[in-house]
């Protein structure tokens, strides 16, 4: 009797779980991860991926992806775009393009998916309004939460009070740098122990030193094809808004064309990624371009593909930003290309840029005075060019890396993840993940 007992509870056992496969319920009470742990990366639902023209958030999370995919299952969620398949993998890495013509509408196929897929853990990439929908479509899931910036904390995009609650329900908060960190832990020291740090990073294949064997022909050539021949070049590489500062760097320009009548200053850069469109802003930087004749070059908006040979045909870069810039993948893409960088010591930029070192840092305020002066001497002393340039193409695979991004990554999931191998407590340091 007690075996017949046995044996009914243990079919009813067989029919509840089999039901929970049905409904994705049941099952989820209680999964246990089997093999490897399954990753969703959700980004915007701005771009597609994989694509040439997208922001640094989904290129970010296009380049971390693909090196973890050895490591789990990872998916990736991104818009939708014309001739681009719903589902496809690329690389290791299962591409969910969900079709939808709405943000709203995104996120609502983006959860859908998610319950179907079930993963381990969720990375939210810079929405913080979607951390408590993904709990609740997925609740036996950890759910990080990705800032690459302060813009979508900020009242405009989202309440305070609701902000508080995005960021205690996450499990886990990653930003890209330490400043970045500072920052939100100055407004939510509660939740401070949750935060990590994982700077960004560049691919070396592609960002090769100008400065290397063999480079040297092809830059040569380049130049020649787009004018350039022996001309000294200054480049911009950016978005074209108020807050990169590149009025700035133009009102400043006279002062260098003086010492350098050769002297050309490339801006590569629209006000949208992905679009040639053109603000009141970008017409004013246009206007004030105009007065400079043949020494200002604009290239609108210029295809990631296309940056290395920008970069590599140019002798100095400038970063002039008034914002607070998080990180600024610019920095290191410059740097990878053997340039010595002049920037604005704000916001993360001085985790990357080393004054004196690999390039120069200015104080914001002071960039109408200093600008000027240090690309000077940066174009008059080819030796302080190279050998600046050198040292910032070697911080630049040392520390900055996609692979190197890629690598911390995995070591804050295990260090700081129960689905992963380590113990998921929490760590005095914040898991800082840098080196």
């Amino acid at each position: 009797m007690a075996v017949a007992d046995s044996r009914r509870r243990m079919a009813r056992k067989r029919k509840g779980t089999r039901r929970g496969h049905r409904d994705g319920k049941a099952e989820d009470a209680v999964r246990e991860p089997v093999g490897k742990p399954r990753v969703a990366i959700v980004t915007p639902g701005t771009f597609a991926l994989p694509s040439d023209g997208a922001s640094s958030v989904e290129r970010a999370a296009d380049e971390i992806s693909r090196r973890i995919a050895e490591a789990a299952d990872v998916f990736v969620f991104s818009k939708q775009e014309e001739g681009m398949r719903e589902t496809e993998t690329i690389g290791g890495v299962t591409h969910i393009r969900p079709a939808a013509k709405t943000a709203a509408g995104y996120r609502v196929r983006v959860l859908e998916q998610l319950g179907r897929i079930r993963p381990d853990l969720v990375q939210v990439e810079n929405r913080p309004k979607l951390v408590r929908m993904v709990k609740r479509a997925v609740p036996r899931a950890e759910v990080w939460l990705t800032l690459h910036s302060l813009t979508f904390t900020s009242p405009r995009h989202i309440s305070g009070k609701r902000l508080r609650r995005e960021l205690r329900a996450a499990d886990r908060i990653l930003l890209n740098s330490r400043f970045l960190r500072r920052e939100l832990a100055r407004r939510f020291p509660r939740f401070k122990g949750k935060m990590l740090v994982n700077h960004l990073g560049m691919d070396p294949v592609r960002f090769r030193s100008r400065w290397e064997e063999g480079v040297r022909e092809a830059r040569e050539a380049f130049k020649a094809r787009h004018g350039l021949a022996g001309r000294p070049v200054v480049i911009y590489a950016g978005r074209l808004i108020p807050i990169k500062g590149v009025h700035l760097l133009l009102g400043c320009w006279r002062k260098v064309i003086r010492r350098f009548p050769d002297a050309v200053l490339v801006i590569a850069g629209s006000a949208f990624y992905g679009s040639k469109r053109k603000t009141p802003y970008v017409r004013k930087l246009h206007r004030m371009g105009k007065r400079f004749g043949r020494s200002v070059r604009f290239l609108s908006y210029v295809p990631h593909s296309a940056l290395p040979e920008w970069y590599r045909a140019a002798d100095v870069a400038v970063v002039p930003s008034v914002g607070k810039e998080a990180f600024g993948l610019v920095n290191v893409e410059a740097m990878a290309s053997g340039l010595p960088v002049v920037a604005s010591r704000i916001g993360g930029i001085p985790e990357i840029v080393v004054h004196g070192e690999n390039g120069f840092l200015v104080p914001p305020a002071k960039l109408r005075k200093r600008l000027p002066a240090l690309l000077i001497r940066l174009l008059a002393d080819e030796t302080l060019r190279r050998a600046m340039g050198e040292r910032a193409a070697e911080t630049a695979r040392r520390h900055f890396s996609w692979q190197r991004t890629a690598d911390r990554q995995l070591a804050l999931y295990r260090g700081y993840s129960r689905i992963f191998a380590g113990t998921g407590v929490m760590r005095e340091n914040g898991g800082i993940g840098y080196g």
